[in-house]
């Protein structure tokens, strides 16, 4: 009896113990860009199916990095394991060096970090001779002719009405 109570306590303290561990990994697409160009980073997480994670949430703009899209976090099986996937489009609008903070996913008890990416942002080369010029002519809005018409419309029934008002208040005295 003895030995089978140890054996099961070995069992039981070696499928906890040995289990794997959760893994949350963020990688760019690149790490290098322009004023205004755009960066996808992917958000991948392995963990076992049956614990419970608090997938992280990136807010609209940390530290000179925008967020332009987010995507749904996809999910797919694979054995024991799930794997999350998330892609984040991001921008940045300030020249220099800026991070991509790391991400916290809470799995089960603890918590998972992603690393921090490096992202170089860069200004655009101008010639000295290149005069500058806008990206595109401002636009002017359209005349509608539609909404005039209905205001002196509007304006014409109203004047109506108060003609025929003023003749029948007149008639009725």
């Amino acid at each position: 009896m003895k030995r089978l109570l140890a054996t099961l306590t070995f069992l039981a303290l070696g499928a906890t113990g040995f289990g794997q561990a959760a893994s949350f990994t963020a990688t760019a697409d690149t790490n290098r860009i322009l004023i205004g160009e755009q960066i996808t980073v992917t958000l991948k997480a392995e963990l076992p199916k049956i614990t419970k994670f608090n997938w992280p949430v990136y807010t609209d703009t940390i530290k000179g990095l925008e967020l332009v899209e987010s995507s749904k976090v996809d999910s797919n099986a694979s054995g024991k394991n799930l794997i999350l996937t998330q892609r984040l489009t991001i921008t940045s609008f300030d020249s220099g060096y800026v991070a991509f903070p790391p991400l916290q996913l809470q799995v089960g008890g603890h918590s998972v970090s992603s690393p921090a990416i490096a992202i170089e942002v860069g200004m655009p080369q101008l010639k000295a001779e290149q005069d500058l010029y806008d990206i595109k002519a401002p636009l002017e809005a359209p005349f509608n002719w539609m909404l005039l018409m209905m205001i002196w419309l509007a304006a014409l029934v109203l004047a109506a009405l108060i003609v025929i008002f003023v003749k029948w208040f007149k008639k009725r005295q």
